[in-house]
């Protein structure tokens, strides 16, 4: 996931009922609404899941590199499997 500070914004006029839908979708991902309007600007092409699957990949990624690195490896080892579950669970929506 993208760590970088971000300082700024943007501003989007919604009606009452697209802010409840876009606050729904969020919010089903699991996303910040700003994460999810981000995500779906910068990656239009690609559906909601396609887009999380992809942070999920970065987070197994990430500690895939801890685990080489020594640390406890059981715990690693039972979190990796849990993100690979939930990528295909992601995946199939």
């Amino acid at each position: 996931m993208d760590k970088r500070k971000r300082t700024y914004w943007i501003s989007v006029r919604l009606t009452l009922d697209e802010k409840e839908v876009v606050e729904r979708r969020a919010k089903a991902l699991g996303m910040s609404v700003s994460g999810f309007c981000r995500m779906k600007a910068l990656y239009a092409q690609q559906a909601p899941g396609e887009i999380l699957a992809r942070e999920w990949v970065a987070i197994a990624l990430q500690i895939r590199k801890m685990q080489s690195e020594g640390s406890q490896k059981q715990q690693l080892q039972d979190i990796l499997e849990q993100l690979k579950f939930l990528i295909a669970r992601t995946i199939a929506r």
